[in-house]
């Protein structure tokens, strides 16, 4: 995917295809488009691809004051604007599935379908400062400030504590992370406004941000991916439940036993088929297949 095809107003990395099909990727909080190459490599010349910096992220940007989840859902639905014209598939991870839910209830006609890959829902409200995950966002706010190069961020970042073994001994990130990932994720903070941290550590990230009022408004189908909460995963069981039930029949849940957190570097397949299955079913909707 080349870095030229970047449009700067919003960071749109995009590759023409006669599919009839635009597929928008979202991505997670402090990360940027680029988490998605696995899939977006393999995607080439399927489909129209495009992949969204959020505010604050990558190179668009910043938003002081607007980092809670809520400000997110304008960027998705300018992007999408972009592309009224085909088509739609969003996939969203983590922060991008919240995001990609909320475009999908306020703009139902540029939404056709959904791929929800760990929304973190309940996970990230106001009982995130008594969870493990809250010590890590903390302990990345904590690099950021302490870091005075990408050297120091990456060992800075490896070395963050975000949990404690049973006798009391520190997790690191480094135990959890390969350095390909810790890489990336040191990349990509460094390109981040730390004011993205902000309401996350303070637990007000969800502020107006009313996940099952807005999914009571989705009606395209959707594929929602649970991953494995040993290995990190966020979607809870319970939000899982009560999506598939006000979905009924419009929702298929994939669980992923031993798959953590960013299923497109884990399991990339597992996504690339829902993908495809979208991209072949529009495309014979539309008489191009």
């Amino acid at each position: 995917m080349s870095e030229s095809l970047i449009e700067k107003s919003l960071n749109l990395a995009t590759s023409e295809n006669d599919s009839g099909t635009t597929i928008l990727f979202l991505h997670g909080v402090l990360r940027n488009w680029r988490t998605f190459h696995p899939l977006l490599n393999a995607l080439k010349g399927e489909a129209r691809l495009a992949a969204l910096d959020f505010r604050g992220h990558g190179k668009s940007e910043p938003a002081p004051g607007a980092y809670l989840v809520r400000d997110y859902v304008e960027d998705a639905v300018k992007a999408l604007e972009k592309g009224s014209d085909r088509r739609n598939l969003v996939h969203g991870h983590s922060l991008g599935g919240m995001v990609a839910l909320a475009a999908a209830a306020e703009a139902p006609d540029l939404v056709d379908g959904l791929i929800l890959e760990d929304p973190p829902f309940s996970t990230m409200g106001e009982g995130l400062p008594e969870l493990p995950l809250h010590r890590y966002f903390c302990g990345v706010a904590d690099c950021l400030a302490r870091s005075i190069n990408s050297d120091s961020l990456f060992d800075n970042f490896s070395e963050a504590v975000v949990g404690e073994k049973e006798d009391g001994s520190p997790i690191r990130v480094k135990d959890l992370r390969d350095e390909t990932s810790r890489r990336f994720s040191a990349e990509s903070l460094g390109r981040l406004d730390p004011e993205v941290l902000r309401p996350i550590v303070e637990a007000c990230w969800l502020d107006g941000f009313d996940w099952i009022a807005l999914a009571r408004k989705v009606r395209c189908p959707v594929v929602l991916f649970q991953s494995d909460d040993t290995r990190g995963g966020m979607l809870g069981a319970d939000d899982t439940r009560t999506l598939k039930r006000m979905w009924k029949g419009r929702c298929e849940v994939v669980r992923l036993d031993d798959v953590g957190h960013i299923v497109h570097w884990e399991r990339p397949e597992a996504l690339l088929e829902k993908i495809r299955e979208f991209i072949r079913r529009e495309s014979a909707s539309l008489g191009l297949g």
